[in-house]
């Protein structure tokens, strides 16, 4: 069931839900520039039915929710996480089991470490630390000392020729975004680009009014630059309990970042997936589910 609500500066959220209220809710926070629909509502269902009451929106700048001039009305990382605030306020959710997936890991980090009254247990999926590495990669700075490894080159220049495609077509914008997530799909699990075009068509035609894009313009890229990386020292004081998931293939942020992020939650536990790489794949959906049910519970 579709709703709306109103976020950090009186930002309008759309949000959907699967499942029963008053079962224990479960907040879906996605990654950069990705509306509420590249968490497919497969894995929303198969969550649900495991007795949760999930929640997927689009993040401000996706989907249906409001678009902004960043230039005129700047924002970070932090007041994301406050949109999701508002959100659970709207639904009257006290607290609830926070995923987030890359950028929305970061996101959600926020979220347990400003509103930790309002989190059961944390789920970061394909995240971070550190972002900056990432961005630092794709503008062609040296990173050759970072702490952390940078996406690999061949994904950088598979990416950067992506990016010289005409668009001139929905179809060409589709065809863009299927083909980009089959480079960060890595190497070794299958990739069906019939579901992977059926999901971006499903994204792009939500918002073929404003624009061909998934998100606006790299308004959530920006929100991270003008985000602080979040230090060791500020990840040691959640308490929550987290499950860290990294794909062994994620060409993105390999597994050491996810290890990383383990490392410096103390209630945090390291799960690495064989084959996934930094893709929600159907293939994947049955142990990630599992996976999150476990943590849930607490086994």
């Amino acid at each position: 069931m579709a709703h709306w609500s109103t976020g950090q500066d009186g930002t309008r959220l759309w949000y959907e839900t699967f499942g029963k209220k008053g079962d224990p809710a479960l907040l879906l926070m996605m990654g950069n520039s990705c509306d509420a629909t590249l968490w497919p509502k497969q894995f929303c269902q198969m969550l649900s039915d495991k007795g949760l009451y999930v929640i997927r929106f689009d993040q401000r700048d996706t989907g249906l929710s409001n678009w902004i001039d960043f230039s005129e009305n700047p924002y970070t990382l932090q007041d994301m996480a406050a949109d999701a605030l508002q959100l659970l306020r709207t639904e009257q959710i006290e607290k609830a089991h926070i995923v987030g997936f890359s950028t929305g890991g970061v996101i959600a980090e926020l979220f347990a470490l400003n509103y930790p009254d309002q989190v059961l247990t944390l789920t970061l999926m394909m995240t971070s630390i550190d972002l900056t590495i990432k961005n630092d990669a794709f503008m062609g700075k040296d990173v050759s000392q970072a702490e952390l490894p940078p996406p690999k080159d061949s994904f950088i220049n598979a990416i950067l020729e992506l990016k010289k495609r005409p668009i001139n077509t929905l179809h060409d914008k589709i065809e863009l975004m299927v083909d980009n997530f089959r480079e960060a799909n890595g190497g070794k699990a299958p990739y069906d680009r019939e579901y992977f075009y059926g999901l971006f068509e499903e994204s792009l035609r939500r918002v073929d009014g404003k624009s061909q894009k998934v998100g606006h313009e790299s308004n959530h890229a920006l929100a991270t630059s003008a985000t602080s990386p979040l230090t060791k020292n500020e990840l040691k004081s959640i308490q929550r309990r987290t499950l860290v998931i990294a794909g062994e293939e994620d060409p993105i942020l390999p597994p050491p970042h996810g290890e990383k992020t383990a490392d410096a939650i103390p209630a945090a536990r390291f799960l690495s997936i064989e084959g996934m790489g930094h893709v929600l794949n159907p293939v994947f959906f049955p142990q990630l589910v599992s996976a999150i049910e476990k943590h849930i519970q607490g086994n």
